[in-house]
C-alpha cells in the first residue's frame, strides 16, 4: 500500500471523534461483542449510540454499558491508572 497526498471527497470519509473514559464499575463481557473491564481501566470510546456503547480496551474493541465509565476530561485533573 502507497501513501498518496490529495484533495478528497468529503462524502467519502466520516470524521471518527474518540474519547477516554473510565470505568466506574465492573463489567463482565457475556460474549466475544462486548468488553470486559474493572473500574479505573481507561476504555477508548469510538461510539455513543443509546444505552451500549462502543470501544477499545486492552487490544479488544466491543460493546459495554455507557453508564458504566465516565469521561476523564469531565473528572478534571485527577490522575487514572
Amino acid at each position: 500500500m502507497t501513501e498518496k497526498e490529495g484533495d478528497f471527497p468529503t462524502g467519502y470519509v466520516e470524521a471518527v471523534t474518540e474519547e477516554l473514559c473510565v470505568a466506574l464499575l465492573p463489567h463482565e463481557a457475556p460474549s466475544a461483542e462486548y468488553l470486559a473491564f474493572s473500574p479505573g481501566d481507561q476504555i477508548r470510546v469510538v461510539a455513543q449510540e443509546g444505552e451500549w456503547w462502543y470501544g477499545l480496551f486492552n487490544k479488544q474493541v466491543g460493546f459495554f454499558p455507557g453508564q458504566y465509565v465516565k469521561s476523564i476530561a469531565s473528572l478534571g485533573s485527577k490522575t487514572w491508572g
